[in-house]
């Protein structure tokens, strides 16, 4: 048990203490985040111990926005992390962020190695597996406001439900634990739930095409069951989101934002711009083609990452395949609604956009 969960659960958290340098010296005087996120981030973390508190109403909030309140349903941040902050309010207000912070992080990489052993990965790659997410700049971009991106373990953990509900040789309950795993990303984060929403339908459908005969119509089965199980716990509260939404006077459209803020492609293999080794070089770089990266933009992919991938897609066997084919579909989301190249978004003398899949998804 110790070399299996005790020793990589052990070493995450030390990762995440050195990931996130040098925030645990003044874990009860300052926030490690910055700027006015953090302090958002903190009073929805506050607001869900009083609504746990019976203090506040946990979803209406009327004093926001006075008279006309606001639904927090129709916020980017959920109460989630609320919940991993509830044992750190008795060192204040900063312990408690700070704490929800780094409890997220830490667990991106545990629920990350899970999935690994999950799939059948020695302990070793597991663990580097969760190294890669812990270690991913989008992640690590959180750590400046963003605790949607700090807690992405949600995602690898909907997977590994997934993976064990295809398998006919566990139980069907598997079902039920990828709806409750779908229910929480709701409450965390509107984006990883659809995030995890398309890769569930991604990876059962991969499934379905590799399976042969009864594996075939288990594995159908078993999708078809994971659906109805998960729209009867998630249904419900999905209806209250988009009622949230509704509301004329608290406008929720942030389409057009994402072609404000969408990043280069060449950002893909450019460290980004935090980076203590090329942080500079890539600031220059990106500068001489007034390229602005943002919080919303570290969508580097590691060099090592790349190298691995290669490996994978010569060597790998063809339970590679869907993995390697998911994550060029994750690239083209990633690139917004339009092609952005060195700056320019439009091409040749016609001056075309070129339009991407994301902006067909959001549309």
């Amino acid at each position: 048990m110790w070399s299996e969960y005790g020793l990589p659960l052990l070493l995450y958290a030390l990762l995440t203490v050195a990931l996130t340098w040098p925030g645990v010296l003044d874990f009860s005087g300052r926030l490690i985040s910055d700027g006015g996120d953090a302090r958002n981030n903190l009073w929805m973390i506050w607001h869900v111990k009083e609504a746990l508190l019976g203090r506040q109403p946990l979803f209406d909030v009327s004093l926001l926005y006075y008279p006309v309140g606001v639904n927090l349903l129709t916020r980017g941040l959920g109460p989630v992390v609320g919940l991993f902050a509830l044992p750190f309010w008795p060192l204040g207000p900063e312990a408690a962020h700070n704490g929800s912070l780094l409890i997220g992080f830490w667990l991106t990489g545990a629920f990350m190695y899970l999935l690994g052993r999950a799939l059948g990965f020695a302990r070793w790659v597991a663990f580097f597996a969760g190294l890669m997410m812990l270690a991913a700049p989008i992640h690590l971009a959180g750590v400046f406001g963003h605790m949607t991106k700090t807690f992405l373990g949600l995602l690898p953990l909907a997977l590994l439900t997934l993976h064990h509900v295809l398998d006919r040789r566990r139980s069907p309950w598997w079902a039920l634990a990828a709806a409750v795993v779908m229910f929480l990303l709701l409450f965390h984060n509107g984006y990883q739930f659809l995030f995890a929403a398309l890769a569930l339908a991604f990876f059962t459908l991969a499934r379905l095409s590799m399976a042969r005969g009864e594996e075939r119509r288990a594995v159908l089965r078993r999708g078809a069951l994971t659906v109805v199980v998960v729209l009867a716990l998630v249904g419900p509260v999905t209806l209250l989101f988009l009622q949230a939404t509704q509301d004329p006077q608290v406008p929720v459209d942030a389409n057009l934002e994402s072609f404000a803020f969408h990043p280069d492609i060449v950002q893909l293999f450019l460290p980004p711009r935090f980076s203590l080794l090329w942080g500079r070089q890539t600031g220059h770089f990106l500068s001489e083609y007034e390229i602005e990266p943002n919080v919303e933009t570290n969508i580097y992919l590691s060099w090592i990452g790349l190298f691995l991938a290669g490996v994978a897609f010569f060597k790998g066997s063809r339970r590679a395949r869907p993995w390697l084919l998911f994550a060029v579909l994750c690239i083209l989301l990633a690139l917004g609604p339009s092609l952005k190249w060195l700056g320019e978004r439009t091409f040749t003398e016609y001056d075309l956009s070129i339009l991407m899949p994301y902006a067909l998804l959001t549309a």
